[in-house]
């Protein structure tokens, strides 16, 4: 039997998306046998990866609050990020411990950019904080993660959905689920944050675009989150929703993959 791969794609925010996803396969019975990630795809993944449980991940996402995970740098100009990263730092290892990637149920994978290099890094084994708080370091939003020799930031900026990745792990067929979907011109943009990462989202757009193209995977979810920001922690009951609801409308094309 092919092994079936799920790509959890980059998102912020919107990658609550993801449990909705998780909850519809669970209810459809369709058990995937290699997870890859991304940025909240890499967190939703990892937590999955290790055992969550979907009702456990959503309680998670739904009573997290922003004073949870922001810690605002007073003199922000002079660091490389907007958010210190204690209390995310913190957060983090409250749920993933001392694990590493080696000790997923489901075998695990994501990526981060290494800004010295300006090359990926995939983890697929290791401390499994580390991967997933590197993959997760939104540019001049979270500050980077000293790995080694090299600074790490979201792997969104070059690869959102790593679906390459995961047929390394093995997987020979892909469920890959893309939260951010097309650009949409109704996002203001009014300070120099807003700028640097509209930048961001453009370059990530178009190097997406042509990831899927090159290598598209047999099936691709796209939830319908219309302008919901991926910087805001907001909107989790929805976003979750719209997760379930695309991964039903595709259920009958994911059900033909597993039964090839």
């Amino acid at each position: 039997m092919n092994k079936i791969g799920l790509v959890l794609g980059a998102g912020g925010a919107r990658g609550v998306a993801h449990l909705g996803v998780l909850q519809a396969l669970e209810e459809n019975g369709i058990k995937v046998d290699i997870i890859t990630g991304c940025s909240m795809g890499a967190l939703v993944g990892g937590l999955y990866s290790i055992g969550y449980k979907v009702q456990e991940l959503k309680d998670l996402a739904f009573s997290l609050k922003k004073k949870d995970i922001v810690d605002v740098y007073v003199k922000m100009i002079t660091h490389k990020g907007l958010l210190k990263g204690e209390k995310i730092d913190n957060w983090l290892k409250k749920l993933f411990g001392d694990k590493v990637i080696q000790d997923c149920k489901i075998p695990f994978g994501c990526v981060a950019t290494d800004l010295i290099s300006g090359k990926q890094l995939f983890f697929k084994e290791g401390d499994l904080f580390t991967a997933v708080r590197a993959s997760c370091a939104i540019p001049t939003m979270i500050s980077p993660v000293e790995y080694n020799d090299a600074l790490l930031v979201d792997g969104g900026i070059i690869n959102r959905v790593p679906i390459l990745e995961a047929q390394q792990l093995g997987a020979k067929k892909i469920i890959a689920i893309d939260v951010m979907g097309e650009i949409r011109n109704d996002r203001k943009i009014s300070n120099i944050f807003d700028v640097a990462l509209r930048s961001i989202d453009t370059v990530d757009y178009y190097i997406t675009k042509n990831r899927l193209e090159q290598n598209p995977p047999d099936v691709l979810v796209r939830p319908d989150l219309g302008s919901m920001s991926q910087y805001k922690v907001e909107k989790m009951e929805f976003a979750c929703q719209k997760g379930y609801e695309a991964t039903i409308e595709k259920m009958q094309e994911i059900k033909a993959l597993i039964n090839e």
